[in-house]
This record gives C-alpha cells, structure tokens and sequence, in this order.
C-alpha cells in the first residue's frame, strides 16, 4: 500500500529573496558553469546546499557536506527559510512551451513512505551509479533533510485523483509564482484542508509509483532509513519518508526527451573501422557536416530520426571526419540474437538498449582495455553543447537516439526490468527549493 502524508516544509522567505534567485535545476543537471551562475546568483542560492564547493579557506570548514549543514541553520536562523506551521499538501505546477506547444502540469508534493524495491510498490525504471549513492548519503547524513524532490508516476485512468486536487486547488494558497531562466513557470500553492488531505491520501493507496526522477536519492533515503532504524526505534519517524512531487501517468504535460552519449577513449578511431563494426546490423548513410554544424543540420538529423521512431535509427557525429553518420537497423539481421539473452522483447525493443547492445558492446577493439560505459561513455542533454564538445576535442563523438515511449517507462518498471542508466529525460525538471522536508524538528 502506497502510503503518502502532508508535512510542516521549510522554504525559503518570499520577504528576503527572489525565488528565481536561489533555485536550482536537480543536481546531477548541474555543470560547473552552471554551479558557479548559481553560486554568483545569490548568497542563498540552494546550490551551496546540494552542489557545495570545499573551500580552501583554513578559516573555514572545507568539508562541502558540513559547509551545507551550516548553510541551512544559518539561513533557518536569519529567516531566509522559513518552517509551515501546519502540516499540508503541496501542489507545484509547471507552465512551458514544448515545440511551440503551451503546455501545464500540476504535481502532488507530499512525503511518501519509503519501500524496499521488492514490495513492487515504489518501482524504478532504470540503472543507478553507486558513487552518487555514496555522495547523496554524504549530504543526507549531515543535513538530515530532503532538499530535493523526487519524481513520481502513478496511474490515475478514471481521474479521481486529478479531480480530488482540482477541487482542492480552488481553494488552496498560491505560495509564490515565478519565471525562471528557461522561461518555463512554476507556482507553489498549499493545502491544509483536511478533507482533501485525507481523500487524497487514501485514493493513493492502491497505487503503484514509479520513480521517474530521483533514483539515486531514493536509494540514499532507503540507505539513511536502515542506518537509522538501527539506533533508537522511533514510532513512525521522518526519515521513513521521502518528498516526491506525483503525476499521473497520462498527463498531458508529460514529456522525455533523450539524453546523448558523449565517447572518448577509443584508441583506434578511423572512420573505415567504424562504419565496419556499424554495418553488422546496420545500414550506414554518410552526411558531410560544416566544420561547425549549423542549426539546420542539427534540425535535419533530429527531424530524420523523429520520423524513423518506430525503425531505431541512430545518428554519431566525429567532427574529425566532418560528418553524421545515420544508423539504420537492418532489418532481418538477427539482431535480437545479439540482445543479452535474458531480456525481454520490450527490453531488446528500446533504442538505448540496442545503442549500448549493438554499437558500444563492439567497440572494444578500437581500445587496449576494453570499451564500458562508466568509462568512456558522458552523458548529456543538451545537443549543441554535445556537438560543441566533440568539435573541441573533448570527446571523439557524440550519439543521437530517440527517447521511450512513457508506455516503455511504465511496462519495463511494472516488469521490474531496468533500462541502462540515464534512459529518460522528463522534461522540465523539478526545481530544487520549492519547498524541503525535514527529517528533523527545525
């Protein structure tokens, strides 16, 4: 049984910051240059918190995860966080354009019940990297508080849910609204009515969430709880619980985007190698690129692999050899007979499996140790800036693929059969800062 509550959230104090200035995108969005715009945003930036920098000042703490701690009591002491003094709901809505579509969404925030994966009733959806586990459990320990959210599906196909919160959003708090520099807009309300609390609650119950952002702070809080429950039992306490913002699976303003791979490390990298360990289940069209691709030919790849969705088209940009190069899977290869033999037919179907299965698993001979994913493949979203590492050496090429279907994401979690790490891309983020939740009294 699913298991969600309200909670009394800290957040920040619309009297002493602009809440534009001290949110930010989840942490493993954060790149350096991002950290350090939000490290100069504001001395309150929530950047300081979940992506701190250890100091070289011997006046100062140089442990990132203590320097956290220390932020959070001093702007709880200042009031640049304040506490709720009710427990209640809150209800965090999106506005975006998303090709030149206006969409909306609006998500449940509450704190939910921690459960093993193998209860089948928090699910996730795809592989973890342990060395974030350790660095999220680092941060948990000393704050003792979520001061981020997780992302949450869960089936709703006759909208009770959906009606119980338009209802209870008609008379509910807008907390702050604000624009932020993606021009996507986020509100904040809050429910204290009970009625609709404990309607809510118990529609809930029968649900089966599924973790589509958020994995590796699931498993830290999962972590932290067994740590916990070794030391002094407490009745049903804060840390059983993790802050998850819920959507229902057919939300309209769902959308996933696909992540790229970034390749380095090949030692051998000539084009007549690759096009001959890409031919044995595809076929290969060779596009010449400028020296630096414009945005039309970005467009013309993506258009070109957005209408073959459905035939598993890939795209690799070598800006050594000034090309693209589409893959196309050949059809009758007997390529399923390569796929791990233990998957499913959904599994094998998934173009990031075939990408990792049929392309990366074959280019271990253009390296003296072996090719893998944790040590040659980076992980990136945004395509331009992808593209711009490769034309600056920093990389050797970059793969470009469809995402899944949320069909795939909902059958493979129900299956229990992870997809590989960094599968998904739900679009927009949740920001981080809208509200946190204590595991400790404040």
């Amino acid at each position: 049984m699913a298991i969600i509550k309200p909670f009394k959230g800290i957040r920040y104090n619309a009297k002493m910051v602009k809440f534009e200035d001290v949110v930010t995108e989840p942490f493993d969005m954060i790149t350096p240059d991002m950290q350090q715009r939000y490290y100069d945003r504001s001395t309150y930036n929530l950047v300081r918190v979940i992506l701190g920098k250890d100091t070289e000042n011997p006046d100062q703490n140089t442990d990132k995860y203590k320097q956290a701690r220390t932020c959070l009591n001093e702007w709880l002491y200042l009031n640049v966080l304040i506490s709720d003094k009710r427990e209640c709901f809150y209800f965090y809505r999106q506005d975006f354009n998303y090709h030149e579509q206006k969409k909306s969404r609006i998500g449940l925030i509450a704190r939910v019940k921690l459960e093993e994966f193998s209860s089948k009733i928090i699910v996730p959806h795809e592989k973890t990297f342990p060395e974030f586990i350790d660095e999220r459990l680092a941060l948990l320990q000393e704050t003792k508080m979520n001061t981020e959210q997780i992302f949450l599906l869960y089936e709703d196909p006759e909208r009770q849910i959906a009606e119980a919160s338009q209802k209870a959003l008609s008379s509910a708090k807008c907390i702050f609204s604000f624009t932020d520099e993606y021009a996507i807009d986020h509100s904040l309300y809050m429910v204290h009515d009970s009625f609709w609390i404990d309607t809510i609650s118990v529609l809930m119950e029968d649900k089966i969430l599924i973790i589509a952002d958020g994995h590796h702070r699931y498993a830290t809080s999962l972590h932290y709880k067994n740590q916990q429950e070794q030391k002094e039992p407490e009745d049903d306490p804060a840390c059983d619980y993790i802050m998850a913002t819920m959507f229902r699976i057919n939300d309209p303003g769902l959308v996933i985007l696909p992540t790229y791979r970034l390749i380095k490390g090949l030692d051998t990298f000539n084009e007549n190698d690759l096009i001959s360990i890409w031919e044995k289940y595809f076929n290969v069209e060779i596009m010449q690129a400028s020296l630096k691709p414009t945005q039309n030919e970005i467009n013309t790849i993506d258009k070109i692999l957005a209408e073959g969705h459905e035939k598993h088209i890939f795209a690799c940009y070598c800006s050594e050899f000034n090309k693209f190069y589409l893959l196309k899977l050949k059809e009758n290869s007997q390529w399923k007979k390569a796929m791990p033999s233990k998957s499913s037919p959904l599994w094998k179907n998934l173009d990031v499996a075939i990408l990792h299965s049929l392309i990366f698993e074959y280019l271990s001979p253009l390296t003296t140790d072996g090719f893998s994913v944790q040590k040659n493949v980076r992980y990136i979203r945004n395509l331009y800036d992808g593209i711009t590492k490769v034309i600056n050496k920093k990389y050797q090429a970059i793969f470009l693929m469809n995402p899944p279907g949320i069909s795939q994401v909902i059958d493979l979690a129900y299956k229990g059969e992870l997809m590989p790490e960094r599968s998904t891309d739900f679009y927009p983020k949740l920001k981080s800062g809208m509200v946190l939740y204590p595991l400790e009294e404040k």
